[in-house]
């Protein structure tokens, strides 16, 4: 009977951890804002027709010199993979947590944005900045839905 008050006290506070305090804070500073602001004023990237594949997005987009990078991924449960056409794979974008579902994709130049929600007790919502010339993320944060007009 001890064993068992044990392990549920160490359940309910792995729960607790995980809902209230286990996830990044959201500070808004001039860095958020002006990520914030940078992805609202970025052009979407066009969403994919129906297909059999269930790909929201999946487009190719001009980088430089002949390089051309395609964006895919579904709406749900999955995570946003870049596939540069010199390149052999596609490289995710982020690690792919219970339920991540891709909310919004946008580019402004050689910046791509990807936002993401990953839910499980509670939702959080992430957002980052990838250079598609240099081939590397340049920030990630987490964010309010609200801030990006989502909810």
């Amino acid at each position: 009977m001890k064993k068992l008050l044990i392990l549920l006290t160490i359940f309910a506070s792995l729960v607790a951890l995980v809902t209230v305090g286990g996830c990044a804070s959201i500070r808004r500073n001039a860095d958020y804002r002006q990520m914030i602001s940078a992805y609202l004023s970025a052009t979407p990237v066009p969403e994919a027709p129906p297909n059999e594949e269930q790909l929201k997005w999946n487009v190719e987009l001009p980088v430089a010199n002949g390089v051309a990078a395609r964006i895919q991924a579904r709406d749900h449960m999955d995570v946003v993979k870049l596939h540069y056409s010199d390149e052999p794979e596609p490289r995710a974008l982020y690690r792919y947590v219970d339920y991540s579902n891709p909310v919004g994709i946008r580019r402004d130049g050689h910046r791509l944005f990807v936002c993401w929600a990953e839910t499980l007790f509670r939702t959080n919502y992430w957002l980052l900045e990838y250079d598609l010339e240099r081939r590397r993320e340049t920030q990630r944060r987490r964010v309010d839905p609200k801030d990006l007009s989502i909810q």
